[in-house]
């Protein structure tokens, strides 16, 4: 598993208590896609986090074009006053975290569909730096006892959070997926209802979020929503190919970014890399030597073989052995 970042109280410590009023509420908003349908986890989902004790009043609707549910910051009047520099009461800050739900039989057939390889590379896109994926009872009984699915749905969250971002978190149900929302909730809303914790979270969040006109340098929830919105409408051809690498045994999101990163921007260019080559030794090799990005591995020799072999078989029939 991948090791945790350095605490944000080791930074920005949590305030002893809260006294007088918020500098601003902390809200959980929804995919009311996640809330919709007629699966009985469905329809039972939004009634359990409105009586969730820590969620009563703080959970919002939204149709969000990437994840399931978020957080955000909405400003009070007494935190525009009592910030300098704060935006207006009202302005809704975006959070860091964004969370996809899966269920275990959810998780499974996303795997096997390819789903789940999409949800999480737009995730990732998305800017947020706290990216967490809840996956909701048993993947054994999800799996009925097949093992090698059971291993796919496992070694693709291994290959999450080793290379990506993403924080698994794992609940046995749906009561223990509302005390995890709510503990997000609760955990943010004491820092951020400060005068004190709201000046840090703003000083530090406008240097990585970037200056928002109208906003005094903040990320709205409204600028977001809309840059996903257009970033998911129009899905460019080197995006489809990071999203067919990600398919292939052996290709991670760290090792689809060295590929693409680039000469290899897109598939006509890997196959005229190919046939660029003297020898077979040297077209397997290809991969192999490419520069990683900082912090990432070259991409190892089997990998850059098995992708020789899959680019350059001409038979229908031919079988790729996975090394």
């Amino acid at each position: 598993m991948a090791l945790a970042r350095v605490p944000l109280e080791l930074t920005s410590s949590l305030p002893s208590s809260t006294s007088g009023p918020s500098a601003a509420e902390v809200y959980l908003v929804v995919d009311d896609r996640e809330t919709a349908g007629v699966e009985p986890s469905r329809a039972a989902f939004l009634n359990r986090l409105r009586v969730n004790p820590g969620l009563t009043g703080r959970v919002v609707q939204r149709r969000l074009p990437i994840g399931d549910a978020l957080l955000v910051a909405r400003v009070t009047s007494a935190g525009a006053a009592a910030v300098a520099g704060a935006p207006p009461a009202g302005t809704e800050i975006m959070l860091d975290q964004l969370v996809e739900r899966k269920t275990a039989s959810d998780l499974v057939a996303s795997v096997r569909d390819g789903r789940l390889d999409e949800q999480t590379y737009f995730m990732a896109a998305s800017g947020r730096s706290s990216l967490i994926c809840i996956v909701e009872g048993d993947l054994d009984a999800a799996t009925q006892n097949d093992d090698n699915m059971c291993a796919a749905a496992e070694t693709f969250l291994a290959t999450l959070t080793v290379s990506t971002p993403f924080f698994i978190k794992y609940t046995g149900n749906l009561e223990e997926t509302a005390a995890y929302f709510a503990s997000l909730v609760r955990h943010q809303g004491r820092r951020l209802g400060s005068a004190d914790g709201l000046a840090w979270w703003l000083s530090y969040n406008r240097a990585t979020d970037g200056g928002v006109p109208g906003a005094d340098g903040v990320l709205t929830y409204s600028l977001w929503e809309s840059e996903m919105a257009e970033m998911r409408g129009s899905v460019t051809l080197q995006q489809m190919w990071a999203l067919e690498l990600l398919v292939i045994p052996g290709i991670g999101p760290a090792r689809a970014n060295t590929i693409v990163q680039g000469d290899l921007k897109v598939p006509a260019a890997l196959a005229a890399a190919y046939r660029a080559t003297s020898t077979p030794e040297e077209g397997k090799a290809l991969l192999k030597m490419l520069t990683p990005p900082p912090g990432c591995t070259r991409i190892p020799t089997h990998v850059s073989t098995y992708m020789y072999d899959l680019f350059t078989s001409q038979d229908y029939d031919a079988v790729v052995q996975q090394q």
